[in-house]
């Protein structure tokens, strides 16, 4: 479930306690006599006894936290016999065989936005950030993720963007700074380009670890957030030092690096305290890799054809070619990370298709071209769509339990988020 903010008219997700503009959401709920489920997530009315969704004890919990309800639960007036409690217990469901066998069934993704109704988001954040010279671009991206977090639902239950805009505007203003003094002291001093060059370059791992731990912990499933653990010298082998052997290779070590990045940003992931495990081996990348040359060989053969037809056919079937190119590494690049991620046993199951994702780039970019730009927000939703439904969840047994594991895991441990900026890297 997600909230319209009186203030804003912005939705929020279900467990957003303010919205971007400041309003506290949390007070409309309590005026509303309406709480969230502890263990899943699950909105209900403040006096019920237990969740209608997982059963969770609402009353033991509002009266272990002091909590009161906004009216006296209503009782029924044919209390069930005991024989009939106990068949209906939470825990009998769960310990059935009918729900053992439902627990392990795939749970598909599902993307629920709208082209139209993002389109309002984006023109607006367009709007703010010319007239604010860019200040509001921080507070546009938030609402564009929230937007499409909120949107991209696994069984019954949202993803979350939970970043602080001013979090953001922080990051991007120590960019601008650093950025604006390199290009002022090389101007100045040519001399100095090289060590300062030097010292970018080991700022850059740096960069990349902040814009990972705050991307991952900005980001909760059913209230409960992910993690990112990695330190400066996992990032900055893979994403300086291996980087050199490209050159000395000519090329060869590239399905390598692009394998050991993503092994290290999965494995140092986490879901609540739980690390993700990777399984994908190096040769997998390079069996996507290797069907590289006879595709460029193909496609130099069919340029060689129009050539002779006419030149100008050259530059329309480049789009198309260079499009092709794109959708094949981004789709098996995709199926390969997802289905060699593992959480306890929970893997991902992804089915993209080359032609699919081909045909939706060649759409949405002839679509973009026909309106100007307009057509960016449908481009945006459409892809997201397709991504959600190709992608499914495959438990290893239920996954309520695990998530309330983890919610007690993480309470367990009392971590703190802290105070954390975005750099916008964009890995």
């Amino acid at each position: 479930m997600s909230w319209n903010c009186p203030e804003c008219n912005f939705r929020n997700p279900n467990s957003i306690l303010r919205c971007i503009c400041g309003y506290e959401l949390q007070m409309e709920r309590e005026e509303k006599g309406i709480m969230l489920c502890p263990k899943c997530n699950f909105t209900t009315f403040d006096q019920a006894d237990t969740c209608k969704k997982c059963g969770y004890d609402l009353k033991a919990f509002r009266e272990s936290k002091g909590i009161k309800a906004s009216k006296p639960a209503i009782k029924k007036e044919t209390p069930a016999k005991p024989q009939e409690e106990e068949k209906i217990r939470p825990e009998a469901i769960t310990e059935s065989p009918q729900q053992s066998e439902a627990d392990n069934q795939p749970m598909p993704f599902k993307f629920t936005g709208d082209g139209t109704e993002y389109f309002k988001i984006w023109i607006a954040n367009i709007f703010l950030t010319i007239i604010t010279f860019g200040i509001y671009s921080a507070w546009a991206k938030v609402r564009r993720q929230r937007y499409f977090y909120g949107n991209t639902q696994l069984g019954d239950s949202s993803f979350e963007y939970l970043a602080n805009p001013m979090a953001i505007l922080k990051g991007r203003i120590i960019a601008f700074v650093f950025f604006a003094g390199y290009l002022g002291i090389t101007n100045l001093f040519p001399l100095a380009q090289l060590p300062l060059s030097l010292a970018f370059a080991a700022m850059l791992p740096w960069l990349i670890m902040k814009s990972l731990i705050f991307r991952s912990r900005n980001t909760a499933f059913r209230n409960i957030r992910f993690n990112f653990k990695g330190r400066y010298g996992d990032v900055a082998s893979v994403y300086l030092l291996l980087p050199i052997l490209i050159p000395i290779t000519l090329g060869i070590a590239y399905p390598y690096i692009i394998y050991r990045q993503k092994d290290m940003i999965v494995t140092k992931s986490a879901y609540g305290t739980t690390q993700f495990q990777f399984n994908a081996k190096s040769g997998d990348f390079y069996k996507i890799f290797l069907i590289l040359p006879l595709l460029f060989i193909g496609g130099a053969f069919l340029i060689f054809i129009l050539y002779q037809i006419a030149l100008p056919a050259i530059f329309v079937a480049a789009i198309p070619m260079y499009l092709f190119f794109f959708a094949y590494i981004n789709c098996q690049l995709s199926n390969l990370v997802y289905n060699n991620i593992t959480l306890e046993g929970h893997s991902l199951k992804s089915d993209m298709q080359v032609k699919d994702i081909f045909m939706l780039y060649l759409t949405n970019l002839i679509g973009i071209m026909l309106t100007l730009g307009l057509f960016i927000p449908w481009a945006n939703v459409r892809l997201a769509r397709y991504r959600a439904e190709r992608l499914q969840l495959v438990p290893a047994g239920s996954i309520d339990s695990f998530v309330a594991a983890q919610m007690e895991q993480v309470s367990s441990t009392g971590e703190e988020v802290g105070e954390m900026f975005d750099v916008d890297i964009g890995i």
